[in-house]
């Protein structure tokens, strides 16, 4: 009986709980870093998201067109009739400006884009056109719809 106890072989329940937390331990640590480089694309694209459809709501609620005009050095504005016409923010009274650069580090925009809404939120410019922001080699692609304008994500 002590030949057969003997040639058995196997792992402790110890040995399996390390083996499980080192596992994780390196997973945790490989993910880390990923996630914090494509946090501040993420958070840029949910703001111009919500910008064109801000300016989309600004057409439909003040019955007239409303815009967003975005530059290749990062800045963008929401303007109301005509690109020099900066929009009012209303919770600051101050003009309705961005500067994604300054306010996400090492976030770009690739190309100029504009976009335009009639009154009834219907793009009059830059309907089935995209926007891409840069971050590090990743990059984020923002679509407007053609016909409705809605914002997307590919």
């Amino acid at each position: 009986m002590t030949s057969f106890i003997s040639k058995m072989r196997g792992f402790t329940l110890i040995e399996l709980v390390l083996v499980l937390f080192l596992v994780s331990f390196l997973a945790v640590v490989v993910e880390i870093p990923s996630l914090s480089s494509n946090h501040g694309l993420q958070a840029a694209s949910l703001k111009v998201r919500m910008d064109i459809r801000r300016a989309q709501q600004f057409a439909m609620t003040g019955n007239l067109n409303y815009g967003v005009n975005f530059s290749s050095n990062g800045t963008y504005s929401i303007y109301q009739g005509s690109v020099g016409n900066v929009a009012t923010d209303p919770l600051t009274n101050g003009s309705y400006q961005e500067d994604l650069p300054a306010r996400f580090r090492n976030v770009s925009i690739q190309a100029p884009f504009q976009v335009e809404f009639d009154p009834v939120g219907r793009p009059v410019i830059g309907g089935g056109g995209s926007l891409t922001l840069i971050s590090g080699g990743v990059s984020q692609v923002v679509q407007v719809s053609s016909n409705t304008g809605a914002v997307n994500l590919p």
